[in-house]
C-alpha cells in the first residue's frame, strides 16, 4: 500500500501546482477596452476623443473597432505576460486621411505585440517588440454594434 502512496501524493502536488502557475484566461480577457495612447521612444500619440477606438477579447480572437473600420485579430496567450497577436480580417471603409492613418497606425502597432503589462485592473499596456505601447483604459461598455 505505501507504495502507491507516494505516486498518488506525487501527482496530486504536481496537479495542484500546474494549476497556480496562470489562470485560464488573462486577466483583460472578456473585457472591453478603449485605446488612449500609442507610445513609441520618439513620441506619445494620444487618440482624439472622437475617433472611439476600442477592443474585446472574446476566446482567441480580439474584436475591435478602429476610427473607420472593424477589425478581428486572433491571439495567443502563452504564459504570464507574454501574448502574440496574429493579423485577421479587417473592414475597408474609406474615411477622411486623418483617421485612416490612425487605423494604419493601430494595425501595425498591434501585429508588434509580444507582451502585455496590467498596472491596475483598469489599464492594460500591449508591449511591441519595438519598445512601443498601446495603451488601452478599461471599457464602461460594449461598443462595437453589431459585432
Amino acid at each position: 500500500m505505501n507504495r502507491h502512496l507516494l505516486p498518488a501524493l506525487l501527482f496530486l502536488f504536481f496537479a495542484a501546482c500546474k494549476k497556480n502557475i496562470a489562470p485560464q484566461e488573462p486577466a483583460f480577457a472578456g473585457k472591453n477596452w478603449q485605446l488612449v495612447a500609442l507610445q513609441s521612444a520618439k513620441e506619445e500619440k494620444i487618440l482624439p476623443d472622437d475617433y472611439g477606438f476600442n477592443m474585446h477579447f472574446e476566446g482567441s480572437r480580439i474584436k475591435g473597432k478602429g476610427a473607420c473600420n472593424y477589425l478581428t485579430l486572433f491571439y495567443q496567450w502563452r504564459f504570464a505576460d507574454s501574448i502574440y497577436l496574429f493579423p485577421g480580417e479587417s473592414t475597408l471603409i474609406g474615411c477622411d486621411s486623418q483617421r485612416l492613418a490612425w487605423d494604419k497606425l493601430y494595425a501595425e502597432a498591434m501585429v508588434k505585440v509580444r507582451a502585455f503589462n496590467m498596472p491596475d485592473s483598469n489599464r492594460l499596456e500591449l508591449l511591441c517588440s519595438n519598445g512601443d505601447k498601446i495603451i488601452y483604459k478599461k471599457g464602461v461598455q460594449d461598443t462595437l454594434p453589431g459585432r
